[in-house]
């Protein structure tokens, strides 16, 4: 009669997976609970154990790895970690357990413990599909691209349908600058898994480099489709409609992108960009205004809506706003050169100055900042020195036009017609539309002659 009720029992190894254990962990209850007894019980009746610790162990076993699996999901793998080693502790042949504690390894950087755990699983199944995965991209985090696309390249091999592999060897090829063979495995992956709304994101990036707009504006639609909530997407797909001209389309996107997450500056300051470009300067600076309440270090606003105040002639509030930047960022020499050039615009020459010997001090090739020293030095007719400095950017950077313009002007000063009328004539090939120049050159061959 014994044998017989053995023989109707089904074997424990399949405990860790049934119902009846699952739905004893799901109402909360421990093995030192008011029904641990009845539990126990019940599970004799129905699986081949006598041992209640053995019981108890896997219990611990299947709850922990329970909660390490929803710590995983929500990107906690800190607080993973205790738990899986304590999973690995009561059943170190539980293969999924000691993957999973290695993929957390590598999360956390822990690249010892991950290459450690990870390889031993790999030398008892060398083709284990997730552990492959999970060393490649190990090995990638420690710059071993090489090994990284083996490993991928064998899980593909061994696994053609799933995801996993196709995704990250997209990833490693678009850091290698090969931006079809990332479009192609990410389509792949799409092909596996077309709702995972990050895979058309990854593929839209590609297109957008291999200069496939159209494609690109797809994928992120369909992410929307898939995902209506993220405003990051909605300020991606404005940007990329932007770039292909569809100025009311990128607005409708970046609006929406706001109405989805008032905080999302890159929206509010695409939006300034756009009215910078119709020439509503007062739309401009409101937007990146706004922008500046959400981030008041934002540079990017700060140097745009300078640029709106000075398109309006509000040079105080231009001045403040490349003085806030440069409080940032000290070392920011284009606009220390743009602050030089208004200061001495406004007369305030010798601060100006003080601008571009900060830049020379930072920059000593800067050509732009030699000529506008130049310029400078020309209003307080120092004339040596602005021929000094014009020679010195026309040695660095020989396309600056208005340097020549006003090394001739000073040749002029001094005596050399001829010397002048060579420079503007120089200024005039590089910027044939410039009637200063032309106007200049002209009264010079009226008024001198060889």
């Amino acid at each position: 009669m014994e044998n017989d009720k053995n023989q109707k029992l089904k074997p424990f190894s399949k405990f860790a997976d049934s119902e009846l254990l699952s739905d004893f962990i799901e109402q909360g209850e421990k093995p030192d609970g008011t029904g641990w007894d009845k539990f126990v019980t019940l599970v004799k009746s129905e699986y081949d154990v006598t041992d209640e610790k053995e019981i108890a162990r896997v219990v611990e076993k299947v709850e922990n790895y329970k909660r390490a699996s929803l710590l995983i999901k929500g990107f906690d793998f800190d607080n993973a970690i205790p738990l899986l080693e304590r999973v690995v502790e009561l059943d170190n042949q539980f293969l999924t357990g000691r993957i999973e504690l290695g993929y957390c390894y590598v999360q956390t950087g822990d690249s010892v413990k991950a290459f450690e755990f990870l390889n031993n699983v790999l030398e008892e199944d060398p083709e284990n599909y997730r552990a492959l995965c999970y060393r490649g991209i190990l090995k990638e985090d420690n710059d071993d691209n090489s090994g990284a696309l083996e490993d991928f390249n064998l899980a593909i091999e061994l696994e053609p349908g799933k995801d996993m592999a196709f995704a990250r060897r997209a990833l490693l090829k678009m850091k290698a600058g090969d931006f079809q063979g990332y479009f192609d495995d990410m389509t792949a992956a799409i092909q596996i898994d077309p709702e995972d709304s990050n895979y058309y994101y990854s593929r839209a990036v590609a297109a957008e480099h291999l200069s496939d707009y159209g494609s690109a504006l797809a994928d992120y639609s369909k992410m929307i489709e898939l995902n209506p909530g993220s405003a990051a997407i909605f300020a991606r797909r404005g940007d990329l409609k932007l770039k292909m001209g569809d100025i009311e389309g990128a607005k409708e996107d970046m609006l929406t992108a706001i109405e989805l997450d008032k905080t999302i500056t890159f929206a509010i300051d695409s939006l300034g960009v756009i009215s910078m470009e119709s020439e509503d300067f007062t739309s401009a600076i409101n937007y990146f205004t706004e922008s500046l309440k959400q981030d008041k270090n934002n540079l990017f606003a700060l140097k745009h809506r300078a640029a709106a105040y000075l398109m309006t002639n509000q040079y105080m509030k231009v001045l403040s706003d490349y003085d806030t930047v440069l409080r940032i960022d000290q070392e920011d020499t284009e606009t220390l050169l743009l602050r030089a050039f208004l200061r001495i615009t406004l007369k305030r020459v010798k601060e100006g100055l003080a601008d571009i010997n900060r830049v020379l001090k930072l920059d000593p090739e800067n050509a732009q900042a030699y000529f506008h020293r130049a310029l400078a030095e020309s209003k307080m007719l120092k004339y040596d020195n602005v021929l000094a400095d014009c020679n010195r950017a026309l040695h660095l950077d020989p396309g600056i036009s208005e340097a020549y313009y006003l090394r001739g002007m000073v040749k002029l000063e001094y005596g050399d017609p001829a010397g002048a009328a060579r420079d503007i004539k120089k200024a005039l090939e590089l910027d044939p539309e410039n009637s200063l120049f032309r106007n200049a050159l002209l009264e010079l061959k009226g008024n001198y002659r060889p």
